[in-house]
């Protein structure tokens, strides 16, 4: 099975993403959780998930910090950013990262 790291500093947040999806079905086990960028890429750095979904804005380390950062070890690794933010800057430099997308959380629902 392949694991799946999700980072948000807000539990709720967390919580949504993991039961909007039956992550099982799709082979992804463990689900893994931080609440920031650092805690994060040491998570990465022990279980090298198969997908990083990250907020953007978060304490200690954000998500574009973090995804930098996988970035310089595995430039391949699938990134998705689940974000509530619609600032330009933050997609351009998403995109420039080579995300494979930006949600907004507004738009994340349940399927």
């Amino acid at each position: 099975m392949r694991s799946v790291l999700i980072v948000d500093d807000e539990t709720p947040s967390r919580e949504l993403i993991k039961m909007s999806l039956d992550w099982h079905f799709f082979g992804f086990d463990p689900i893994l959780e931080a609440k920031n960028g650092r805690e994060a890429l040491a998570l990465y750095e022990a279980h090298r998930p198969a997908l990083i979904i990250t907020d953007i804005q978060m304490p200690v380390m954000d998500g574009l910090e973090l995804i930098r950062a996988v970035r310089a070890v595995s430039p391949s690794q699938p990134v998705v950013i689940l974000s509530c933010h619609e600032r330009f800057s933050y997609a351009k430099e998403a995109l420039r990262l080579g995300v494979m997308d930006y949600i907004l959380k507004d738009s994340f629902t349940e399927s």
